[in-house]
């Protein structure tokens, strides 16, 4: 009898693991220097050069966390974690602590939204959205 509470302890306790895990996604380790710093974002979207995207400026820590700031206005755009799933794509996790104001051409984002990205050769980060019906890539420059 002891056996059988003992067995079925333990599928119980592995099945919780296997289930919590299955709502994990996977992480990948980046050089975070690439990234930490200041960025200033080009004028406009690859994709769309009537939105003006200037404005926007984009501080990322040593720890992952980001703030997107409007310069011109002074604003909070969006804030949060990075979190990688690949060498392609991200995850921005946006706090709701402050304004969640996505970018132009973003505005459909969700709090917490997969991007891909990727560095040119000179070395600007392009983080590029799409919900389905529009593309729109940022293009930062680091200052």
């Amino acid at each position: 009898m002891k056996n059988r509470k003992l067995k079925a302890l333990i599928v119980l306790v592995l099945s919780i693991i296997m289930i919590t895990a299955c709502g994990q996604k996977n992480t990948v380790e980046v050089d975070m220097d690439l990234f930490t710093g200041k960025w200033e974002c080009e004028e406009h979207p690859l994709e769309h050069e009537d939105y003006y995207t200037g404005f926007v400026t984009m501080n990322i820590q040593e720890d992952g966390s980001f703030r997107m700031v409007d310069v011109e206005a002074g604003n909070p755009v969006i804030s949060g974690e990075l979190e990688f799933l690949s060498d392609t794509k991200l995850v921005l996790k946006c706090s709701t602590e402050d304004d969640f104001d996505p970018p132009p051409t973003w505005q459909t984002m969700e709090e917490e939204q997969e991007v891909e990205y990727r560095f040119t050769e000179d070395g600007k980060l392009c983080l590029t959205y799409n919900d389905g019906e529009t593309t729109s890539t940022l293009v930062f420059v680091k200052k």
